[in-house]
Order: C-alpha cells, then sequence, then structure tokens
C-alpha cells in the first residue's frame, strides 16, 4: 500500500487542475474507477462544467462513518519551476509537483489507506468508510458547499481534511474577509500634481494605519488556540499613463478574522482608518466585499481529536492551521467532530517547485489507516 500511494499521487499530480478554471471532473473520474475496482461504491456530483466531487465508500453501518476528505484543485504554478509542475518527479526522499503537498498528497493516502481497511471485514461491519474528494477548494468552496447540501451522514461521523499540517492534529484556523477598496482623487498630469488629489498617496497613508492597526491587535489581545488577526495587502493597482495622476488607486485587502469579527465589524473599521488617515476631504472610498468565509473550529475534546492524537502516537501536539479551509463548511452544516491532518508542510504549498517528503506520505498512510481501525 505505501507503493501504491506514490503510484496514485503520480497520476494525481499528471492530472492538470489548476483552479481556475479547475477541470477537477478529470481526476474524479480516475479517483472513482480505481476505487470501483477494489470494492467501493461510487457516486459523482456534479458541481459545474468539467468539475465533480467524487463519493466513495464501503461497509455497511449506518451508526458510524468516517470520512476522509480533500479538495482536487491547485493554484496555477507559476514561472521558474526547476522540476516540470504536471509530472511527479520523485529522487532524494521527496516528490515535487503541483499539489504534492497541497494536498494530493493526502488524496493520495486517503485512498491507499482506504483500500486497505477495506480488505478487513469486520472493521466494515463495524462502521462505514466514505471518501470525498471536491472540486474549487482554492476559490469559492463550492464543491464541499455541494457536498454537505446534498449528502446524509451515519448518525455518528468523524471528517478528516487532509490539508497540509505536517502530520499534527489541528483543530482550527481563522476566517477570511478578503475586500476591494477603491480610493478615488483627481486626475492630473504629473509636472502639476497641485492641481489634482493623489489617490495613490491616500493609499499609502491608509495601508500604514492598517499596518499601525494590525500591530496594535498582535499586541493588546489574546486569541486562545489562534494567532491573531491581519488585514495584509496583496494586490495594489493604479495606472492611466506614466505622466499622470490617476483618479483612483485601488487594493485587494485579505483579512484573516477570529471568533467575533464580523465582516460588517470589518467594513467599519476599514472606514474608519481611511477617515483617520486621509488628508484630503475630496478623497473618496469605497469597499466591496468579495469573500467572506467564518472561523474554523472544533473541539480537542472531540472523539475525532481524541482518536486522531491516539493513531498517530505519543508526543502529539494538538494546534491551529495557519491557511484556510473547508472546515467551517463542514462544521457550519452538522459536521462538528471534524480535525485536519495531512502530510505535507503549508510553507510548500502555492509554491515554485512544490514537494512533500516521501516519509511523510507513508506516515499519513499508517495514520489514516489506523484511525479508521481505532475510529
Amino acid at each position: 500500500m505505501k507503493e501504491l500511494v506514490f503510484e496514485l499521487l503520480e497520476r494525481m499530480i499528471a492530472a492538470d487542475t489548476t483552479n481556475p478554471p479547475g477541470n477537477e471532473a478529470q481526476a474524479a473520474r480516475y479517483i472513482g474507477e480505481r476505487l470501483r475496482q477494489e470494492g467501493f461504491q461510487v457516486n459523482y456530483q456534479r458541481v459545474a462544467e468539467g468539475r465533480e466531487n467524487v463519493i466513495a465508500s464501503v461497509g455497511d453501518s449506518s451508526a458510524k462513518e468516517i470520512i476522509l476528505t480533500g479538495h482536487l484543485d491547485v493554484v496555477p504554478a507559476g514561472e521558474g519551476w526547476k522540476k516540470p509542475p504536471f509530472e511527479m518527479t520523485r529522487s532524494e526522499g521527496k516528490i515535487w509537483g503541483r499539489g504534492s503537498s497541497d494536498m494530493k498528497g493526502a488524496v493520495a493516502a486517503m485512498m491507499a489507506a482506504a483500500v486497505k481497511a477495506a480488505k478487513k471485514p469486520k472493521l466494515l461491519s463495524e462502521k462505514k468508510i466514505t471518501l470525498v474528494f471536491v472540486c474549487d477548494e482554492e476559490v469559492n468552496g463550492d464543491g464541499s458547499r455541494v457536498f454537505v447540501r446534498n449528502y446524509h451522514p451515519a448518525k455518528e461521523t468523524l471528517v478528516i481534511i487532509g490539508e497540509p499540517t505536517k502530520m499534527q492534529v489541528q483543530i482550527a484556523h481563522r476566517g477570511i474577509s478578503r475586500f476591494r477598496v477603491d480610493i478615488g482623487g483627481q486626475q492630473a498630469h504629473a509636472a502639476t500634481p497641485e492641481k489634482g488629489i493623489n489617490p495613490i498617496l491616500e493609499m499609502s497613508r491608509f495601508l500604514l494605519a492598517v499596518e499601525r492597526f494590525n500591530q496594535d491587535r498582535a499586541k493588546k489581545q489574546q486569541y486562545g488556540i489562534l494567532p491573531p488577526p491581519v488585514i495584509t495587502p496583496t494586490i495594489l493597482h493604479a495606472e492611466v499613463k506614466e505622466n499622470v495622476i490617476p483618479p483612483v488607486c485601488s487594493a485587494l485587502l485579505d483579512c484573516r478574522t477570529v471568533e467575533g469579527e464580523t465582516e460588517e465589524m470589518l467594513r467599519g473599521q476599514l472606514t474608519l482608518l481611511f477617515l483617520e488617515s486621509r488628508q484630503n476631504s475630496q478623497t473618496t472610498f469605497q469597499l466591496e466585499t468579495l469573500l467572506c468565509a467564518p472561523v474554523g473550529t472544533s473541539s480537542r475534546e472531540s472523539s475525532c481529536c481524541r482518536t486522531a492524537v491516539q493513531a498517530l502516537g505519543e508526543g502529539q501536539t494538538v494546534g491551529c492551521f495557519n491557511g484556510s479551509t473547508d472546515m467551517p463548511i463542514f462544521t457550519e452544516n452538522g459536521y462538528r467532530n471534524t480535525i485536519i491532518c495531512g502530510p505535507g508542510s503549508l510553507e510548500l504549498a502555492h509554491q515554485i517547485d512544490e514537494y512533500v517528503e516521501e516519509e511523510q506520505i507513508r506516515k499519513a498512510v499508517d495514520f489514516y489507516e489506523n484511525f479508521l481501525v481505532l475510529a
């Protein structure tokens, strides 16, 4: 099974599921047919053209179900790879390729572990094992939303999301709100800036105010298991011509949120920061919400968390995930018994020359199998 996992991973990496546009159906169909050969019952959920979830189950229990889930889409490869992004390269104890760490490595490990567990009749008489691999996690989470709306789980259901945690159990992550900010000024010739209002300068003052706000929050409060909330500018744009002061400067703000922090609160705070930082009362300010996803949270005391720690062995810590996942889509729709645990490192996700260590993949197969046995 530990060599099967690398065969599966090779096929996964070779499937270009870059989102957008996604095209996860090709990977979903391969997974479905492969698991059907191993005795799994397989269904597909159409989410959009060329985009599907695959659901594969084995076992008859209606009392207990274990769901191992992950996403099939990946972010764009980008330029500058030393190794081909959509071809698995295996050397020096590492697996390179887009999605190797985030998170096709976990998908392959979940499949290999479930195939092995499916050969144990006694196990299957006690619980149902379900693999759920979804589309569109990297953009809107539409795949998981379609799944939770249309799937009816067993009375007791435990869920593991296989995002890259370096095989540590993680039970929470910050939410996300993303905003487009447009600061309007007055267009003028660059040689006579006094005739206009430069929105780039106003945006600069606003972003510096945002950074001071970040620093104040990090110093003054504690946020439990979560790191402090933070607002990060990720895109900045203002352009007409090299000798023209533009009429508008735009920025995209990625806000990582904590419990109790709402979109409305953030909009109010950002507006206040602008009003406090601007130097020209004629400057305009507009906010557009692009994305709003809640905080993901579970419990250290849940049976899923306790079983995962047991399955990993002694010395395991329980922490939080620095990125964002489909976790709140599950927890807010009745799947409260949910954790995050998978091979690979978040620091390597979305990077050039993404890789996962072979030992992490082998450890993942063992962990998922142990979990299926112990749960």
